[in-house]
């Protein structure tokens, strides 16, 4: 978790960020994707190989014609 201030009205709070992408049930990221945490929030990118928006990511075929 990573904590940060905020200060709201003169008045400080501090709010807990929670990591999901330490938990594959708290984000939707392919299992072929990198999940990337932000705070409120996680953005998905597919791995090296694989094309998609992060969230569906298929193999990459494109360099099995070059060998």
């Amino acid at each position: 978790y990573v904590y940060y201030a905020c200060k709201a009205f003169n008045v400080p709070s501090v709010r807990v960020d929670r990591d999901e992408c330490q938990d594959p049930s708290t984000n939707d990221c392919d299992e072929n994707a990198i999940c990337e945490n932000n705070v409120g929030s996680f953005e998905c990118s597919c791995k090296q190989g694989f094309k998609g928006n992060g969230k569906t990511c298929q193999g990459d075929n494109s360099d099995k014609f070059c060998k």
